[in-house]
């Protein structure tokens, strides 16, 4: 059947898209794609950290080699809507109970849930140049949300976006945010 895309991340010319239970790679830009075993993990998002290949789940984060699958510790208490990026200081989710960040030993997260004005955050992004500004999405018709202090208080920038999937910033103008909305 159809694959509910849930993640998506581009690394050079690999192209790795997951969602569901399900993991598909491209080197090729979509031509043909390989299929990757994760087993019963919910992929939620799907990075890349120094050539390795991190899959966030629903429960746990989890390192997916080419015969073997690692979980590396477990993910705080959240919520099914998880957005993952990889930001200098380590991987940063988002979900409706608020912002988690780890440093990458995985053995523990810290949260902020200060100034959240919804309680169903999707998606998040991250500035490239200037790491204390990023933007939620949400999922339920409260739009997007700016924040120039890394979470700890956040801004209404539009109610228009019922559903916010996912977010791209143009490099050429890193002030130029791109969003991905069900509307």
């Amino acid at each position: 059947g159809p694959l509910h895309v849930t993640a998506l991340n581009i690394k050079g010319d690999q192209i790795w898209m997951g969602g569901s239970q399900e993991l598909f790679s491209s080197a090729d830009n979509g031509e043909t794609w390989e299929e990757h075993n994760v087993g019963n993990i919910e992929v939620q998002s799907v990075l890349v950290i120094e050539e390795e290949l991190i899959v966030v789940g629903q429960y746990s984060v989890y390192r997916v080699g080419e015969d073997s699958i690692d979980s590396l510790g477990p993910m705080p208490d959240v919520h099914y809507l998880i957005s993952g990026i990889v930001i200098d200081q380590g991987i940063l989710i988002s979900d409706r109970n608020g912002f988690y960040l780890n440093d990458l030993t995985l053995q523990e997260w810290s949260t902020t849930q200060e100034g959240l004005i919804a309680d169903d955050l999707s998606s998040v992004k991250v500035h490239p140049s200037c790491p204390n500004i990023l933007w939620t999405g949400t999922a339920c018709e409260n739009g997007l949300y700016r924040s120039d202090d890394f979470a700890d208080s956040l801004s209404h920038i539009d109610e228009y976006f019922h559903y916010v999937m996912g977010m791209h910033i143009r490099p050429q103008n890193p002030y130029e945010l791109w969003v991905v909305s069900d509307y």
